[in-house]
C-alpha cells in the first residue's frame, strides 16, 4: 500500500480512491494539492465494509458516526474512499487558520521596549492566542534554510503511520560531498521506520531524510512540495513559497518569520511533532544504528525550551524557531539571518516572559 492517495483525482464530481493512511488533515492536503476541494466523503467501515459518510460544512453531530468510526481523525491505510469534489470556491474540508485561539492574547505590562537583536527578521508569537507580540520585518519573505523542515515534519506526522517501514534510495554522504548538506547518514537500500526518518530530519537536520520522506509520502519531491505549499495555504499563511523539502533553496524558495512561527505553532499541537522536536538525541533502529543529536542548543540552555528547529545556508544565514514554556504559557520566537541566533532568542524570550501578562 503506497502512502497518500493511490489515484489521480478529477477536480469536480465523484472520485474513487484507496487511501494509504493518515489524518483528515493529510487527506485534505493530498486532495487539495490535486485541485479537489472535498464536499463529501464516503469511506468503507473497517469492521464490515459498509459506507460511513462525512459531509463538509455541517454541524459536528451530523458527522458523529464518522468521528466514532475514525476516532482521532486518522483513517487507516487501505480504506476505500468515494470523494465528492466541488468547484473552486466551495468550503474547504479542513481549515486551520492559526489554529484557532484557545485564550486571549497576553497584555503588555510596563514600557520596556523589545531588546535590539541582530536578526534581519523577527516574529514573536503567543502560543495560546496566535497573537504577534513583536514584529521586525516579520512578514518580509526571506530564505528560511532548514526551517523549511517544519512543514516537511508536519506532513510526515499527519501522513502514514510513523511505524511504517521505508526503504530509501537516497545517498546522504554523496549529498554532503556535493553541496555540503547536513545529513542523517542514509545510504541507498537502507530500511528505517518513518519515525527514524523524522528524527533524522529534525535533530541533525538531515537533507537526505527530507528527500526520503518526500518520496515516500508523495512519490516524488515535486509532488511533496506541492503538498507543502497546500499545507501553507491550509494554515492561512500567505508569505511562503517552498520549492524543496529541505531548505537548500532556489531564488523562489522563501518564507517569513511570522509564517514560520505560525507553522511551528501548529506543529506543536501534534503530539508526535512535539516529541520529536523536543528530543536532545535519538539512536535509530533499522539497517544501522545512527546516533542523532539535536542542533537546537536551547533545549539544554534555556529552561522551558522544547523545540523547534535551527537552519543555516550561506544565503539565509543562521535561522531558528524556538518554542519555550513558562508558567504554562508557550511563546514562539522566529529569527531569520541572525549570526547570534541563540543569544538573541534567549534575550527575546526573557523580555516576553518579563513584560507580558497572561
Amino acid at each position: 500500500m503506497k502512502p497518500g492517495l493511490n489515484t489521480s483525482l478529477s477536480p469536480t464530481g465523484l472520485n474513487l480512491a484507496l487511501w494509504g493512511g493518515g489524518t483528515m488533515n493529510a487527506l485534505a492536503t493530498a486532495t487539495e494539492a490535486q485541485g479537489c476541494r472535498i464536499t463529501a466523503i464516503y469511506a468503507n467501515r473497517p469492521s464490515d465494509g459498509s459506507l460511513v459518510p462525512y459531509l463538509v460544512g455541517v454541524p459536528d453531530f451530523v458527522n458523529a458516526e464518522w468521528q466514532s468510526v475514525f476516532a482521532g481523525g486518522r483513517i487507516p491505510a487501505g480504506t476505500a474512499l468515494m470523494l465528492i469534489c466541488g468547484a473552486t470556491g466551495t468550503q474547504a474540508m479542513v481549515s486551520v487558520p492559526s489554529p484557532e485561539p484557545t485564550a486571549p492574547a497576553p497584555r503588555k505590562i510596563g514600557l520596556k521596549p523589545a531588546p535590539l537583536v541582530s536578526a534581519a527578521a523577527v516574529a514573536i508569537v503567543d502560543g495560546d492566542s496566535g497573537a504577534l507580540l513583536y514584529d521586525k520585518n516579520a512578514n518580509t519573505p526571506r530564505p528560511p534554510a532548514s526551517l523549511t523542515k517544519i512543514a516537511t515534519a508536519i506532513l510526515a506526522v499527519e501522513g502514514t503511520e510513523l511505524a511504517s517501514g521505508v526503504t530509501v534510495d537516497v545517498d546522504g554522504p554523496r549529498m554532503a560531498a556535493r553541496d555540503g548538506s547536513s545529513i542523517m547518514g542514509l545510504r541507498p537500500g537502507d530500511c528505517y521506520t518513518k519515525a527514524d526518518l523524522l528524527y533524522g530530519l529534525m535533530l541533525p537536520s538531515g537533507n537526505d531524510a527530507a528527500v526520503a520522506i518526500a518520496k515516500y509520502e508523495a512519490g516524488s519531491e515535486a509532488a511533496f512540495v506541492t503538498q507543502m505549499n497546500t499545507l501553507v495555504r491550509r494554515l492561512g499563511l500567505t508569505g511562503t513559497l517552498f520549492t524543496d523539502p529541505h531548505g537548500l533553496g532556489s531564488p523562489q524558495h522563501r518564507s517569513t518569520a511570522y509564517d514560520l512561527a505560525m507553522m511551528a505553532r501548529y506543529g506543536m499541537t501534534l503530539p508526535q511533532f512535539r516529541e520529536v522536536v523536543g528530543a536532545p538525541l535519538r539512536t535509530t533502529g533499522g539497517s544501522r544504528s545512527i546516533p542523532l543529536y539535536n542542533t537546537n542548543a536551547l533545549l539544554q540552555r534555556y529552561p522551558g525550551a522544547d523545540g523547534v528547529k535551527t537552519g543555516f545556508t550561506e544565503e539565509a544565514g543562521r535561522t531558528i524557531v524556538v518554542s519555550a514554556v513558562r508558567n504554562g504559557h508557550r511563546v514562539f520566537v522566529a529569527l531569520l539571518d541572525d549570526q547570534n541566533r541563540e543569544d538573541s532568542a534567549v534575550t527575546l524570550l526573557d523580555w516576553v516572559f518579563q513584560n507580558y501578562q497572561w
